[in-house]
């Protein structure tokens, strides 16, 4: 999986998931991993399968979409300023919302591989450690360095690492 810096995005300023959802989708279209349908789709599967976590460090979302929607796999990680609700993994709408700080868009064109990276990631997110290192991190570098700790993730050999601009306070 590519961990390209410029989907790294430390202490993002947004309102709400639909916001969220809408920027990471356009970062990752512009990109070109994904394709013109990833965002409906990572809007629809959310909706059937919600993704948020309640860990001891705080709130965690790993949303994703069916692998049809995926060019390239890549890694999209957002640290937000303030939680927004996810609807609880597992749950049902009557269940209270996750408020949500971590975000970490799993991007896998083989569905063969889906799995294994839902299950890494699952896996690691369990670690306060590795959230609340997450949460520290200051710029794309530093989640870079965390994640690449924790998941052996490495840099692609693509272009300059901050070339994205994203809302901040």
């Amino acid at each position: 999986m590519e961990l390209d810096p410029r989907l790294l995005l430390p202490h993002l300023a947004i309102a709400s998931q639909e916001d969220l959802f809408a920027h990471v989708a356009r970062l990752l279209r512009d990109l070109g991993f994904v394709g013109a349908t990833y965002h409906e789709a990572l809007l629809a599967r959310e909706a059937v399968f919600p993704t948020g976590l309640a860990v001891p460090a705080g709130g965690v979302a790993l949303p994703h979409t069916d692998a049809s929607h995926v060019r390239r796999d890549a890694l999209a990680v957002v640290t937000l300023i303030r939680p927004i609700l996810f609807a609880p993994m597992g749950g049902d709408a009557a269940d209270e919302p996750v408020a949500v700080t971590t975000v970490l868009f799993l991007v896998v064109s083989d569905p063969s591989r889906q799995v294994d990276s839902l299950s890494r990631t699952v896996h690691a997110i369990q670690s306060d450690d590795f959230l609340l290192r997450l949460q520290a991190a200051e710029t794309p570098a530093g989640l870079h360095a965390v994640l690449t700790n924790q998941l052996g993730l490495s840099r692609p050999t693509a272009p300059s690492p901050d070339t994205h601009t994203h809302p901040k306070e």
